[in-house]
């Protein structure tokens, strides 16, 4: 009879609870996953980011030292003979990056080895005088060269007359001072600093290595350090794109089509195909998928 029939449901509970928390334990693993992976992602990409950058740099020296080499072949001499002049008038107080920086725009200015080491004794003094770094120091005294303003020398007691000194050449050369040109300005200006450097030499310098000096050579062997460092970086970041683009060719050469490239991923142990494992899949080269 209809009136008899009775559905007995019975709902358990604790098997309902035991579910919830089996799928919550699924949800937090899955987020705990997803946030190691995360992490580990960030810190990879944040190492390529500084291996990159240092690899730049690296590069960039070697731009400069190729650079100064060539325009210190013009005096027969070269570029780690300039820098060990430089670093040796600081009391190595330069790295060799800052020698080789410095040298190298002093030179395309038209200064000659010469005249860049006296200036760099003018900017020894006037670094300690004004308080600032010495290729801040030099690039001011570089200035006052070119521009014939040389009131930022007066304090190492340097003085540049320039309008007496152009009237002087004008005489002795025969021509009115109009009829110089800006090149010899710069040339009377320049000589003017080397003339009068080493009497403030005498005046301004003890010899002696200042506890401040000590520590810029701490720095400057620290930024050495890097320089050597971010060569190492360049050599191996340029190894590894030469490689990268040989096995590309080479996977090109062999006929590698995606189903294969798929199937020999799949045999190897414990290789799942995923985002990443998908990404083994695109060429090296051209980032596309492989034919």
């Amino acid at each position: 009879m209809a009136d008899d029939a009775v559905i007995n449901i019975k709902i358990d509970g604790s098997a309902a609870q035991s579910g919830a928390q089996n799928v919550q334990r699924s949800v937090e693993q899955v987020k705990t996953s997803f946030l190691d992976m995360s992490a580990k992602v960030f810190v990879a990409e944040q190492a390529l980011d500084r291996v990159w950058k240092a690899a730049s740099a690296g590069a960039q020296f070697e731009e400069t030292m190729a650079r100064l080499n060539q325009q210190t072949a013009a005096y027969h001499s070269t570029a780690q003979l300039m820098i060990n002049d430089l670093q040796a008038i600081s009391n190595q107080t330069l790295s060799i990056d800052k020698s080789a920086s410095l040298a190298s725009r002093a030179l395309a200015t038209g200064l000659s080895p010469d005249q860049i080491k006296v200036f760099t004794q003018a900017a020894g003094l006037l670094k300690n005088v004004l308080g600032i770094e010495l290729p801040q120091a030099f690039d001011l005294i570089v200035d006052a060269a070119i521009s014939g303003r040389g009131a930022i020398l007066g304090n190492i007691g340097v003085y540049l007359d320039l309008n007496h000194a152009t009237q002087q050449l004008a005489v002795s050369t025969g021509r009115t001072a109009e009829q110089i040109t800006k090149q010899e300005k710069v040339m009377l200006t320049t000589n003017a600093i080397v003339a009068q450097t080493g009497a403030s030499l005498d005046r301004l310098s003890d010899g002696m290595v200042s506890d401040a000096d000590k520590l810029l050579q701490v720095e400057a062997r620290w930024d050495n350090l890097w320089t050597s460092i971010e060569l190492g970086a360049k050599t191996g970041v340029i190894a590894t794109m030469d490689w990268i683009d040989k096995l590309g060719k080479k996977l090109d050469s062999i006929g590698l089509t995606e189903t294969l490239a798929e199937k020999i991923l799949k045999a190897l142990p414990g290789f799942v195909m995923n985002p990443i494992g998908s990404t083994l899949l695109r060429s090296p080269g051209s980032g596309k998928p492989v034919q």
